[in-house]
């Protein structure tokens, strides 16, 4: 057997928690050593080209630790063990109260639980819940977010889909964004926005933003082609600044000013400056100031 296979097959051994560290590192040293008296005088060989194999399974469980690159077709990391390295593998799936002291990087990613990874993550496809705690940049083309998911750094996708008490401290940038429950964001940019429920974001821009408010919530500025809010009873909305380069469509909305082409504020409103081509106004809302633009 050659010595690389040898080495592989130690590995995937070490990485299930068949021998311990030291058994480990007494056999490795024993293969090297081995392997350095056949090969003297032996000229050097380059490496095969391309990428190199990966190991079909490795398991991460109870409270054993692993340490170093894990690099493999699939990865189960459960209970409450650590992963001291990188995780590099098609298909990750991550759970309990794991840390990962590193980067993620795979196809299809699951984690739930009270997990907390401090590198960056990367996937085709990813799905978050429970506790957890992301400290680096998020990128995937889905994502689903939920449950009390913390995201330090900006999370990019193709569409993400966000529900829970999920706090996004940094830049969401997607082409499709939906949000529902009691989410907390910095900026959202995107193509499509659609949320329900007692959110809050720092700034909405986008070309389409359809809202559904429900108790107190909060979004600083909006920007976009097309805005819609409409209220859940009791439902209010409080913002800076809303503006529908085409068309506004406001209810239960707090404004200091609202701007744009045609422009409809609905019921229970509170309007600093409604400014458009064609203002309308509920007659249950208030307009401190209305501007007809030509």
């Amino acid at each position: 057997m050659k010595l690389k296979e040898m080495l592989r097959r130690l590995d995937e051994r070490f990485a299930n928690g068949e021998i311990s560290e030291a058994t480990y590192k007494g056999i490795k040293a024993r293969y090297e050593s081995e392997a350095d008296e056949d090969d003297v005088g032996a000229p050097e060989q380059d490496a095969p080209k391309g990428e190199r194999a990966r190991v079909p399974l490795i398991k991460v469980s109870g409270s054993n630790d692993h340490e170093g690159d894990i690099y493999a077709k699939e990865v189960l990391v459960a209970g409450s063990s650590d992963v001291r390295g990188n995780i590099d593998a098609e298909d990750v799936r991550i759970s309990g109260s794991c840390d990962v002291d590193g980067n993620v990087k795979a196809i299809k990613l699951k984690v739930s639980g009270s997990c907390d990874v401090r590198g960056r993550v990367e996937a085709d496809e990813m799905r978050i819940s429970g506790a957890c705690d992301l400290e680096g940049p998020v990128k995937a083309r889905v994502i689903e977010i939920s449950g009390s998911c913390e995201i330090e750094m900006d999370v990019t996708a193709e569409r993400a889909r966000v529900s829970g008490a999920c706090d996004l401290h940094s830049k969401l940038t997607a082409k499709a964004v939906e949000f529902s429950g009691a989410a907390v964001f910095s900026d959202v940019e995107a193509e499509m926005v659609e949320g329900r429920g007692a959110f809050d974001a720092k700034s909405i821009v986008a070309k389409s933003v359809s809202l559904r408010v429900a108790d107190r919530c909060s979004v600083g500025s909006i920007e976009a082609d097309v805005v819609e809010v409409k209220e859940y009873p009791g439902g209010t909305l409080d913002s800076k600044t809303i503006a529908g380069r085409e068309k506004v469509y406001l209810e239960g909305v707090c404004a200091d000013s609202v701007s744009g082409g045609d422009v409809e504020i609905g019921p229970n409103c509170r309007i600093g400056v409604a400014e458009g081509a064609n203002v309308k106004v509920h007659p249950d809302s208030k307009v401190g100031q209305v501007k007809k633009r030509k």
